[in-house]
């Protein structure tokens, strides 16, 4: 059963994005040899929203998904500052 302060991923290149911010990998599943899952506690203790991964097709496809992002967290009382912090700590 999955524990809700853990996040898993079946994807290198998440696993290694959370590696180099400083999280560390707490079990890695090999249940399955086609598939090996990654998972990570909790970091620090934080409490958020729930991590969104997508994968796109395309340049054109990934910029539409972060409009719509922005969109919402204006719609979500998000301040256009804290907006641009956050989109910056993503280093586009």
């Amino acid at each position: 059963m999955k524990n809700v302060n853990e996040f898993q991923t079946k994807d290198f290149y998440v696993c290694a994005f959370l590696v180099t911010k400083g999280h560390k990998v707490t079990a890695i599943d090999r249940a399955d040899p086609h598939r090996v899952f990654f998972s990570f506690k909790n970091f620090e203790g934080r409490e958020g929203d729930k991590v969104e991964i997508y994968e796109m097709k395309n340049g054109h496809e990934e910029a539409r998904k972060v409009i719509e992002n922005v969109k919402k967290a204006i719609n979500d009382g998000m301040e256009l500052e804290d907006i641009k912090h956050k989109l910056n700590d993503l280093n586009f």
